[in-house]
């Protein structure tokens, strides 16, 4: 069986761009704008798992993956929110 948490960074960010551009074109949310704000969230997404995974003895590498899982989720909801979501979803 193959899981969402099986994907590695390339397949996250694309994942996420098209959750971003879809939640932006459909609903008007911008989940991540810029990369002031995308450090901002990486900086609190990672501070928080390295701390669970260190409470609960997730070995260092798992962390250290888990930290590039987050920037490419975080660089796909950027590249998501700032796409031409028209044309994606419209064709124009």
């Amino acid at each position: 069986m193959y899981h969402s948490h099986d994907f590695d960074a390339e397949e996250t960010e694309e994942r996420s761009a098209i959750e971003a551009s879809f939640f932006k074109h459909f609903f008007g949310y911008d989940l991540v704008s810029d990369e002031a704000e995308l450090q901002r969230h990486l900086q609190g997404m990672n501070e928080h798992d390295e701390a669970w995974g260190v409470t609960h003895r997730v070995p260092m590498s798992e962390i250290d993956e888990r930290k590039v899982l987050n920037e490419a989720r975080l660089r796909g909801f950027m590249r998501g929110t700032n796409a031409d979501t028209d044309a994606i979803f419209e064709g124009k």
